[in-house]
This record gives C-alpha cells, structure tokens and sequence, in this order.
C-alpha cells in the first residue's frame, strides 16, 4: 500500500525538466561571483586602504594600489557653479578704484637700515652651485627700489649657505622653511618643523600664516604678501633675502594632476632668464625659467614669504614699498587681477585670485562672484587644499550650502584637511546644527590641534 501510495505520487507530479546540472550551476554561480567581485574590490579596498595612514600606502604599495587609495584623476575639478558670466563681467567693470596709502608701513620692531650684503655668516657666494657661467656681481647699494617694472640691479646673483632637505610625505611646507632657516644659521630638522606646523603626519597642506608663525617661534620676524613680481624676487635676493614663494605644481599631469608647493628661491641670472631653487622634492639647485616661475605662482596669487632679522625691517620695507601696507597690497593684488582678466577673461586662476584679494578686505559679495566664475570656469579639484577664499566669501553672505559642497567635495579625497571641517564647521552652526558643528570642530582639531580658529569656534559653542 505504502508503494501504490508512492508511486501514485510520483506519478501525480509534473516531470521536472533537466537542469543544467551542479558543475554547470557551479561555474557559472562562480562567474557571477568573481564579476562581482571584480566591481566591488576597488570599492573594498579603496575602504579599506582609508585605514592605513597614507604615507605608508606611498611608500610601500604597488602603484595599483595607490591608484585606488589616492582616487587619482588629473582631470577632475571641483563642484561648478552656476553660471555668472554677465554678472562676473559686471564686476570686473564696476570694482572700484584703487585707493593705496602714500606709504607703506614698516614691520615691527624694525630699527635701523643694513648693507644689502648681509648674511648671518657671510655674503652671497662668487658663483652659483649649478650655473658656472659669470661671476656674482656686488649687491647693490641703493636700498630704494626702483619702479616696478624695472631693474637696475646686477644681472645675476646667488645666495649661499643652505642646507638642502628632502621632504618627508607631505612635508613640503616644513622641509622648504627648514632649508630656508638653514640660510640664517637655524640648526633644525623638517621633523622639528613638521611637529609646529602640522602635528598630524597625514596633513597635506601648511598654511603660509603657519609658517610665519614658526619663524618667529624661532625669534626671526617674517613677511608674508601676495601680488610679487619677478624684479621684486631678484631684488630681495640681491639685498641677501632667500624667499619662499607659494606655487602651483604638476610634475607628473599625467599621474598626479596639479597640487599646491612650497619653492625656496636662492639666486637667478638674466642672461639665462631662470632662478636657482632649493626644491624639496625635485632636489637641491634646481633651475626653473622667469616664465615657468610665474605661471605656476600667480596660481597662488604670487604669495611670498620672507623671513628676516629684527635690525632688517627698515630694510626690507624699502625694498616691498607700498605694499608692506596689508590693505595697499590686496588692492594692488586686485589691479593686477584685474589687468589679465582684462587679457583672458576665461582664466578661472584669474578669478580666483581676484576673489582672494576681495576676501582680505572683506568684499564678500564681490569675492563670491569672482569665486563662482572661477568654479564655472573650471578649477583643480585638490584647490581648497591650499586656498580657502570660496568658504570666507559663501560663509560671509549666507551661502551654507555651498560651504557644506566645497567642504564635502574636499573631504571626500582629502579627509586630514582640518579647514574643510572646520569652513563646513561654521557652516553648519549657522544653520542652527550645532551637533554636527560640534562634530566637525572636533574633527579639524583632531586633524591639527594646533588649529586655533577651530579651537575657538568649538569653544564658542560651549558658552
């Protein structure tokens, strides 16, 4: 009975088709599987690659890798803009004149004028470590500058006495300010420097302020202005003053893409048209031409730091001129803004600049259409990195969101910057998230907890 029963089931059920079988099944479930895979490893990895301080995946991982952790792309930009052109041509009309004081003012505690050879230790070599043509010539003795477009000094010139560094990951910044002290007779390491200006290894970005303020940890003043030019360069080098300049760079636009670079400038020639540079990441006496110099620096609003002797400021305030005066200088800065927009009117450095120099005098609503122009145009996607006027500029006239993009597009393949925390930061207490505010306070110290306005603003949320 109970086989009559099994056999009246078995026959009352449909026949089954053949399947493809289990090895079959098998192999494709496994093709599936590693296609799979295959999509979703960079995803994996690229998570948890974020788990390894990115100093040890440069130097030790295989450039696959690296390619994955660093989320490389030479061509990416930053979040665009909407459209502001005929508003950005209006403002490039309208902006108002320039009103500079009649003088500059001197640096503090500076005393009396010295001889344009000084040095700590002794004058500017005869001949320059790389270019064996030509002899030094003697500095100048005239120590007012003449216009700027014009130089009356020697032809050529170079400094001495500096000790080159390679730079650590990331270390540019500390590197570049260590051979420059070595010039001054500073005895110190970029680990001594890197721990002032960046506690955190992993930070890719030192801002110039922090600079400046290292130097005169060390007891030596400094200077930091925007809008140089190249006679203004050869000048202070001729009067015995290395200078640190603030500069695009693109080594390898093919892998890399642009990133921000710190260059120590130690001597030039005109015949050749070219400085001599410390550069630590390319190596010790390296020539760079007048035009390559400028091109990249200007993506810096041509930023310089100088730093000096006390008993120099007489000095080198004869020499800067009028601009040693802060408002003086960004409104110059903003002329000569003003003059290449006037040539190429798509250049989205241009406009950038313009609205770095509008932000220092606190021109916020003008300093955001410059900014949104530059955006339109197109800028590096590693730019607020470096330079942060779009976030001063949004954040002063209400324009959160925009903050909280830049912030968020930053963050996303640079998570040790404390500025985009501590910018999206202030952003978001405005907006009544005081929570995240918090949060985010909280991350920018992390990430430099010698971050000063991120340790007030957090403060401030307390009281």
């Amino acid at each position: 009975m109970a086989f009559r029963r099994d056999a009246r089931h078995v026959h009352a059920r449909p026949r089954r088709r053949r399947g493809i079988g289990f090895i079959p099944t098998l192999i494709l479930g496994g093709s599936v599987g590693v296609l799979a895979l295959a999509i979703t490893l960079p995803l994996w990895l690229s998570s948890a690659l974020r788990l390894i301080p990115d100093r040890y995946i440069a130097a030790y991982a295989p450039e696959p890798l690296q390619e994955i952790a660093f989320e490389r792309n030479p061509q990416a930009q930053l979040p665009t803009a909407a459209p502001v052109g005929d508003e950005a041509a209006r403002l490039l009309e309208e902006l108002a004149p320039p009103t500079p004081s009649a003088t500059g003012t001197a640096p503090p505690d500076s005393t009396t004028a010295e001889s344009p050879a000084a040095h700590p230790a002794d004058a500017p070599s005869a001949t320059p470590p790389i270019i064996p043509t030509g002899e030094n010539n003697s500095p100048a003795e005239e120590t007012t500058p003449p216009d700027d477009d014009i130089y009356n000094g020697p032809p050529s010139y170079y400094l001495s006495g500096f000790t080159h560094v390679y730079q650590g990951w990331n270390n540019c910044g500390p590197a570049t300010i260590t051979m420059t002290m070595s010039y001054w007779g500073v005895q110190s390491t970029q680990d001594d420097a890197a721990s002032f200006l960046k506690p955190n290894p992993e930070d890719r970005n030192v801002r110039p302020e922090e600079i400046a303020a290292y130097v005169e940890s060390l007891g030596y003043q400094v200077i930091v202005r925007v809008d140089g030019d190249l006679n203004l360069l050869k000048r202070l080098l001729v009067a015995g003053f290395p200078v640190v300049i603030e500069k695009g760079f693109d080594p390898e636009p093919e892998r890399l893409g642009w990133m921000g670079h710190y260059l120590l400038l130690t001597g030039f020639s005109d015949e050749e048209e070219t400085f001599l540079t410390m550069d630590s990441y390319l190596g010790p006496n390296q020539i760079t031409t007048y035009e390559e110099t400028d091109t990249f620096w200007r993506q810096f609003n041509r930023l310089y730091i100088v730093p000096y002797r006390a008993d120099q400021g007489e000095l080198l305030a004869s020499i800067i001129g009028e601009d040693m005066d802060e408002v003086t200088n960004y409104t110059n800065a903003i002329l000569t803004a003003q003059a290449e927009l006037s040539e190429n009117p798509d250049d989205p450095f241009g406009w950038f600049n313009l609205g770095s120099s509008l932000v220092a005098l606190g021109r916020y609503q003008e300093a955001a259409t410059a900014f949104d122009r530059a955006r339109e145009i197109g800028l590096p996607w590693r730019m607020l990195w470096y330079q942060f006027g779009p976030y001063e500029a949004y954040y002063n006239v209400g324009r959160y969101d925009d903050v909280i993009a830049l912030a968020d597009a930053t963050v996303a393949n640079n998570v040790y910057s404390e500025e985009a925390y501590y910018y999206e930061g202030l952003a978001r207490a405005a907006r009544g998230e005081i929570g995240d505010a918090r949060y985010l306070f909280t991350l920018a110290l992390r990430n430099n907890r010698n971050y000063q306005a991120a340790r007030e603003a957090l403060e401030s949320l307390s009281e």
